[in-house]
């Protein structure tokens, strides 16, 4: 029996086998034709099939820790600075960095786990008109899914204490 390749959901990035100089970032998915809609970094776009065998995942920003970029211009981000040994490195768009819409005027950065950003690290996002601003990593750094958990975590833990809450009151009655 061959084995068919899972559809790839949007927001992931793909990039042709063996060849990880270019990556798409999947838009859309048609499922009456079963083709995927594709975009670069650049703004090119691109249509595939959705099992297309030449095609694999190289990245899940959605398994990526996030942080969101508020910004009061109204153009998008365009560029991710980090400090490395007092010198400003550019981040790599689809493979260090993805924002949550390429053309959004804000919303969430999502960064490759491999940058091993810390809490307390700064970044810089720059905007398309040049305006720049500072991009805190924080304790609430994180993915999706660590995202999650933490909230589960948190509302296990107030269940709890609500839970023993009521005994509290039926021993005072006594």
């Amino acid at each position: 029996m061959k084995k068919t390749r899972k559809p790839s959901p949007v927001g992931t990035i793909i990039q042709r086998k063996g060849d990880p100089s270019l990556r798409w970032r999947v838009l859309a998915r048609d499922r009456e034709t079963r083709t995927l809609l594709l975009e670069r970094w650049d703004g090119k776009q691109t249509e595939i099939a959705d099992n297309d065998p030449n095609y694999e995942v190289a990245a899940r920003p959605n398994d990526w820790p996030f942080v969101p970029c508020p910004s009061r211009q109204n153009d998008p981000v365009v560029e991710v600075l980090q400090s490395v040994r007092g010198k400003l490195v550019s981040l790599e768009p689809m493979y260090d960095w993805v924002p949550s819409s390429r053309l959004s005027t804000a919303g969430s950065l999502y960064f490759n786990p491999a940058l091993d950003l810390m809490t307390g690290d700064i970044l810089i996002a720059v905007h398309q008109s040049g305006h720049r601003n500072r991009v805190s990593i924080t304790r609430q750094f994180g993915s999706l899914k660590k995202r999650q958990a933490r909230i589960e975590a948190a509302r296990k833990k107030a269940e709890g204490k609500e839970a023993w809450s009521h005994l509290g009151s039926i021993l005072d009655d006594d």
